[in-house]
């Protein structure tokens, strides 16, 4: 179960332009959070009300007693937010969603993450988990330049070197990560892959998956206004017993069976 807790911030700094990882002390639920679950972030000043919204951020590491939270500047309030320093108390909502599944696979299964930009964040604590059960994952890491890579120092921490590409070509490989990912399937012995990125690249990835008849779990950016399911704003299209419903991001996601998710129009 969630709750909200009061968070004094440890630690708070630029890992790139415009990326900042945000340090925070475990407590209660939060030792429990799961890979692919998120925190919901109130960013504004105690006597304001604006933003209004609270922000939502996926999970990015967690070390000893304290657990990090990896993002992007993209508006208001997470300028607001990268304002914050250490000292600082964060009033936080979490953990929230549904993660990964990955308890049911056995040691050294073959495992592959597939991360694009700020879609990273919960892949690095996934593989925290599946090192944790003696699983090694191959990644695979998307950017649109070296100038916005992030995850690669904790990957490396953990003794994994994921393969590299940049939209421009400046790191690893140039081009799409969808298109190295697809070079290591056609090679096969892959049991799983897990995803997180922009809806476009989720989508060649579970097609990919598909045609190779591969287990695939995608982790889903949607718009959170309220982050508990009440205000149906991050919903996406889903088929279930041969049907399509809407699905909640934020209650019924972030992660889903990629088989299940309608890739067209779904949202």
């Amino acid at each position: 179960m969630p709750g909200q807790y009061q968070l004094e911030i440890i630690d708070h700094r630029q890992v790139a332009p415009g990326h900042f990882e945000l340090t925070l002390p475990q407590q209660g639920e939060l030792a429990r959070a799961e890979p692919g679950q998120f925190v919901s972030v109130l960013v504004r000043a105690p006597e304001s009300f604006d933003p209004l919204l609270r922000r939502p951020l996926s999970i990015y590491r967690t070390a000893e007693d304290r657990f990090s939270l990896l993002y992007r500047v993209v508006g208001r309030g997470t300028r607001r937010l990268s304002q914050f320093r250490a000292g600082e108390a964060l009033d936080c909502v979490g953990p929230l969603g549904r993660g990964f599944t990955y308890r049911d696979l056995s040691p050294g299964a073959k495992v592959v993450l597939v991360g694009g930009g700020v879609g990273v964040p919960p892949l690095v604590f996934l593989s925290q988990k599946l090192l944790q059960i003696g699983i090694v994952p191959e990644v695979f890491a998307g950017y649109a330049s070296s100038e916005h890579v992030v995850g690669l120092g904790a990957w490396r921490e953990a003794g994994l070197e994921p393969v590299v590409s940049t939209d421009d070509g400046s790191l690893g490989y140039r081009g799409y990560v969808t298109q190295v990912f697809a070079e290591r399937l056609a090679q096969g012995s892959v049991e799983r892959v897990y995803a997180c990125g922009p809806r476009p690249m989720l989508a060649e990835v579970a097609a990919l998956a598909g045609r190779y008849g591969v287990d695939c779990q995608v982790a889903m950016e949607e718009w959170m206004a309220c982050g508990i399911g009440v205000c149906l704003s991050c919903v996406t299209k889903v088929q279930e017993g041969g049907a399509n419903r809407w699905a909640r991001v934020c209650r019924e996601g972030p992660v889903f069976d990629a088989r299940k998710v309608v890739w067209q129009g779904g949202s």
